[in-house]
């Protein structure tokens, strides 16, 4: 099942959260630096990795949590090279199924989405939602959860989650 939803990652209790990220090892505003606030020990494995070159455009970093509380993980979904580039639908096309395989690996039953495309404002489901369907479509028990810009990484004001259904 795929849901839009408008509230706050905090507030989510998927198994996975995916963190859009650069190559570049840098957070500079949202969900970048949600995660590296919330977790900081999450962060330096993910800036390491990009020190150390291991990470590229379209590939996913898989961080598992040493808690029994959620998210299990964190999928650093690699959108783009350097922190100041757009974010290319190509990109994360090549990454999306890259997770759904880490999905079905990891036997995870949620999963959870920032924005991964964002301009003006605008978070461009209707551009990726068709290929997240398509992708996810292998996997029908899981529960996909796509929040919505911009409350997904603002302060959390409420743990109240206002959801719509998106048929597959």
């Amino acid at each position: 099942m795929i849901e839009i939803v408008r509230g706050h990652l905090s507030d989510c209790k998927a198994e996975v959260l995916v963190n859009p990220v650069s190559c570049s090892g840098f957070a500079g505003s949202g969900p970048e630096s949600f995660f590296r606030e919330r977790f900081p020990e999450i962060f330096h494995i993910y800036e390491q990795a990009c020190r150390r070159r291991e990470l590229t455009p379209g590939q996913v970093l898989v961080v598992a949590r040493a808690t029994s509380s959620p998210p299990r993980y964190i999928f650093h979904l690699a959108t783009r090279q350097h922190w100041s580039d757009s974010a290319q639908v190509e990109t994360i096309l090549a990454g999306l199924s890259r997770l759904v395989t880490l999905v079905e690996e990891l036997k995870v039953a949620s999963i959870a989405f920032p924005p991964l495309l964002m301009a003006s404002g605008s978070s461009h489901w209707d551009t990726l939602l068709p290929h997240i369907q398509d992708n996810f479509t292998v996997c029908p028990h899981v529960h996909v959860l796509l929040f919505e810009f911009p409350d997904s990484f603002l302060p959390s004001t409420s743990s109240v989650f206002h959801r719509y259904l998106v048929g597959i």
